[in-house]
């Protein structure tokens, strides 16, 4: 163990970084002997072969993001709590949730390591996993020794000289993928042609993208591969960091599509690759990340650190870039065809958020609003309001006048906010029994607090960037018979008819009569949502998506 610890020592690597390894989960992963020292291998080899020493620490995506390029870089970055070490953990939710680990002074990754996993504590906002539960996720079963796959497959491409290995790692939550951890492929070289449906017997769809954000995945990339498979059209994704992946899946594709991901040499290897192939490829976004006008005046991002701002608003010349080499664009909303069309001169394409078997089953599951109201206190008027992210606190603000007045008004009135948002503690301090929130824990919960509602508000600033909203929470709302209020912005006033099948507010003043309305029975909200149920099932749904979609765009598909 001296000698060992001497060694290390000699070139400049202290022993007391070897926190950053869990041995475990290393030697599970990464299927070393007994007889290996597993931090020395990290140190001498595994950091500059891109392996994880735990599975909240991604080397790959730490070295892509930051100035990382030696094992001691990467003891610098984490004990300075530089950035997030992965997509899986949020270095500002730990010190936001955990004030003592802030107070203290202690870096947020090594503090979580040394003691916060076994204490159970969160790590971040888009997800409830255990520390425990990520290693099940990241690592690979020991009875899936990668040394014994890379024998076998050695053995293989040896016999065939036509075929090369691919080292398949998951670095990300990748349930979709295969459970082995080497795969190969075909290494002849295939001269560029079209590929046609008669080549494949049937299309086949591949989606390369950004997997990080929960509601991003299931809006713009689940949705679309329920849609292909009810068209028995053949479809697979993969995270655009799963590079053996998403290479493989290229390479039976006839149409790609790239979702929400930077412009970066790995990305441009995909698009060489689809060009040798001569497939078409797309890109959908449904946002307007690329537009640094539109994002920079964006005034939720005042909200969230300048770091954080920063680095997002610091990425846009990147997504404008790749956006303008692809074959065409796939987009939410009229309003972002309409910024998309001054980037670029290729086919723009509207394929809309809609509402998924995933929705329909939380409805079936938990039952609609009305059965739920029957149990519920029917003295009490609840009003709820649903954020995904914490960049939504200007939104809030434009409502939350109206909603003091109306709370002080009427001692009946409860106010539920699911998910994020800050500034409702300033009416929970006045307000204590009567505000509450719910954190987002999965899809299935978040509709049940929803049916529970009698008015589903959706405040918005009135800007650019809120007009390319899309109406997914009007939609989700009215599955469950909640009518909606909501600024009369983004596809909301396509989708929305005043009065009718929901409530736009066109100023901020509007909002406190419109809500005293509703609360005191002048707005008969029952009709309104029953008028939205109808539309929803009628007009936004999986089913109904193929009759609304560009026919060049169903002809590619």
């Amino acid at each position: 163990m001296k000698k060992f610890i001497s060694s290390i020592m000699t070139k400049g690597i202290p022993a007391r970084s070897r926190y950053l390894l869990d041995e475990d989960f290393y030697r599970r992963k990464y299927g070393l002997d007994k007889d290996v020292d597993a931090f020395n291998h990290f140190v001498k080899t595994g950091f500059k072969n891109d392996l994880n020493p735990n599975p909240i620490i991604n080397i790959r995506f730490v070295k892509e993001n930051y100035d990382v390029e030696s094992f001691m870089d990467l003891v610098s970055f984490i004990e300075n709590s530089v950035g997030n070490p992965s997509q899986y953990f949020d270095v500002e939710f730990y010190y936001e949730t955990h004030s003592d680990v802030k107070a203290a002074g202690v870096p947020a990754v090594k503090h979580f390591l040394r003691n916060g996993r076994r204490e159970g504590r969160r790590y971040s906002s888009m997800h409830n996993y255990t520390y425990n539960e990520l290693i099940e996720i990241e690592a690979v079963g020991k009875e899936q020794s990668g040394e014994v796959y890379l024998k076998e497959l050695k053995e293989l491409a040896e016999k065939e000289n036509d075929v090369e290995l691919l080292p398949f790692e998951d670095h990300w939550d990748n349930s979709y993928a295969l459970k082995h951890k080497f795969a190969i492929r075909s290494n002849k070289k295939i001269e560029k042609r079209a590929r046609d449906d008669a080549f494949f017997g049937r299309k086949n769809v591949v989606i390369v993208g950004d997997l990080s954000i929960p509601q991003c995945k299931k809006y713009r990339i689940m949705q679309k591969m329920e849609f292909f498979q009810s068209r028995d059209v053949k479809c697979s994704f993969s995270h655009w960091l799963d590079v053996p992946r998403s290479i493989n899946l290229i390479q039976t594709a006839s149409l790609v599509i790239f979702y929400r991901i930077p412009h970066a040499k790995l990305v441009s290897s995909y698009i060489d690759e689809c060009t040798r192939l001569g497939i078409k490829f797309g890109y959908d976004i449904d946002d307007p990340v690329f537009d640094l006008r539109i994002y920079s005046s964006n005034v939720n991002l005042n909200f969230i650190t300048a770091k954080e701002k920063q680095s997002i608003l610091s990425g846009v010349d990147s997504y404008a870039s790749i956006i303008r080499q692809m074959d065409f664009v796939i987009t939410s909303t009229p309003a972002m065809r309409s910024h998309l069309s001054d980037l670029t001169s290729k086919d723009i394409y509207i394929w809309r958020n809609v509402i998924d078997s995933e929705t329909l089953n939380a409805q079936y599951i938990y039952g609609k609003s009305y059965d739920q109201k029957q149990k519920a206190d029917k003295n009490d008027f609840i009003i709820v309001y649903a954020s995904g992210s914490r960049a939504h606190e200007a939104d809030f603000s434009m409502a939350i006048e109206a909603l003091h007045r109306i709370l002080n008004e009427y001692n009946h009135v409860k106010l539920n906010v699911i998910g994020y948002c800050a500034m409702s503690a300033k009416l929970k301090m006045r307000f204590p029994n009567r505000v509450s929130h719910t954190e987002f824990k999965d899809y299935v919960s978040y509709i049940t607090e929803m049916a529970k509602g009698d008015l589903n508000i959706i405040p918005l600033v009135q800007d650019d960037f809120n007009d390319c909203k899309s109406a997914i929470r009007y939609l989700e709302a009215s599955m469950v018979h909640v009518p909606t209020m909501v600024t009369a912005i983004g596809d909301f006033v396509n989708l929305i008819d005043n009065q009718v099948n929901g409530i736009l507010i066109n100023e901020p003043k509007d909002w406190y009569p419109q809500l005293k309305a509703c609360v005191d029975g002048s707005t008969d909200l029952e009709i309104l949502a029953k008028r939205a149920n109808d539309y929803v099932l009628e007009n936004q749904t999986i089913g109904t998506l193929e009759q609304k979609l560009d026919p060049q765009l169903k002809e590619m598909i």
